[in-house]
């Protein structure tokens, strides 16, 4: 009887040992993320409504599937601020509007583009 004593004895003493690290490193995970995301907050303070948004989903879907994964699963908060980066980067020129026609296009098909009033604005 005393051998099975010890063996429960035992056996709850690893049982809140494995509690006791799956604890500690679910304290270590948790500290990780809000260290990046301090970090990120300091970077781009919009941070969490832009990798919300429908739009950098889509964004991000548009890339490889490597580069999808990589942005997905980094914890480097330099790397992830560089994609936000890249992303608002990516919003601004799209609402730019588009040149009509590059000087560099009307030159070699002949057009003069020393007067701008003379360019083809169609």
């Amino acid at each position: 009887m005393q051998e099975l004593g010890r063996s429960d004895n035992a056996d709850d003493i690893i049982a809140l040992l494995d509690y006791y690290t799956d604890n500690q490193k679910k304290v270590a995970e948790q500290r990780q993320r809000d260290e990046i995301a301090a970090k990120l907050s300091q970077q781009h303070p919009d941070w969490k409504k832009v990798v919300a948004s429908d739009e950098f989903k889509a964004w991000v879907k548009s890339k490889p599937q490597e580069e999808q994964k990589r942005i997905y699963e980094s914890s480097d908060p330099d790397y992830i601020g560089s994609v936000i980066a890249g992303f608002k980067g990516f919003k601004t020129l799209a609402q730019l509007p588009t040149p009509i026609r590059e000087p560099q296009q009307a030159a070699s098909d002949g057009t003069d583009t020393s007067d701008p009033a003379r360019l083809d604005r169609n």
